[in-house]
């Protein structure tokens, strides 16, 4: 099976056959004329293990509105609980143990300041429905997933970095659409990214982007033709 990450930053043949207008030029427009500020955010300097206190930072929030309670709630257990999933979902996904124990003092306060701005964004909306980490059906020999957050009928991935967002950014969101279309029930009419650390978000229509990037397909087609053109590229592969 093959996750998500690996498909984002590879099969650039694949992303080219069926988004040919996602290319350099359009992440340079995308960066300058597609992004908001989001007011209530304020940006975080990283001070240590990155991917680590991003990933705890998310558990974090996602405990603190699950449970309907402030960050500053939160058991210990809670907290150690969060911590503990965190370096296991990173140790996965980057296929290295070489991760910490116990994170500092300042690396725990840059987790709960992300946290609270993960917090402060969803609350942005008002919304009526809030799902941390939707599970997305697997297709062929593309593994299950989760998604970062949908709220309302919009999904929004997280990267919680330090630079602006990046092709393989969207290329994530990307499958994660044509997962939840391929399954047959489509539930978000919109598609956006959030950084955190910087307070920027961008949301979009699903349709007008899908369209816009592929050559005017239309988002089923389009999802089906790159999630066909995936699997018969691994199986090509291993074939050999």
């Amino acid at each position: 099976m093959i996750n998500e990450r690996d498909i984002a930053a590879k099969f650039s043949s694949v992303w080219t056959q069926v988004f040919p207008m996602l290319t350099p030029n359009f992440m340079r427009e995308f960066n300058a004329s597609w992004i908001e500020e989001f007011a209530k955010n304020q940006k975080v300097n990283p001070v240590g293990h990155s991917d680590v206190v991003s990933e705890f930072a998310f558990q974090l929030s996602r405990q603190a509105f699950e449970r309907n309670t402030s960050l500053e709630e939160l058991s210990r257990e809670i907290i150690k609980n969060a911590f503990e999933y965190s370096t296991y979902t990173i140790s996965r996904n980057i296929k290295t143990f070489d991760l910490p124990n116990q994170l500092s003092q300042k690396e725990i306060l840059e987790a709960r300041l992300l946290a609270q701005n993960i917090l402060d964004f969803v609350n942005f909306w008002k919304p009526k429905s809030v799902r941390f980490a939707p599970t997305l059906p697997g297709y062929g020999v593309i593994a299950e997933c989760s998604a970062d957050i949908a709220i309302d009928d919009t999904l929004f991935e997280i990267k919680t970095v330090t630079r602006t967002f990046r092709a393989k950014d969207l290329k994530q969101l990307i499958l994660y659409l044509a997962l939840q279309s391929a399954s047959g029930e489509r539930k978000w009419k919109y598609a956006g990214l959030f950084n955190p650390r910087l307070g920027v978000y961008s949301k979009f229509t699903i349709d007008n982007f899908v369209k816009n990037l592929s050559g005017y397909e239309s988002p089923q087609h389009a999802f089906r033709e790159l999630l066909d053109l995936f699997v018969r590229d691994v199986q090509f592969d291993s074939n050999f």
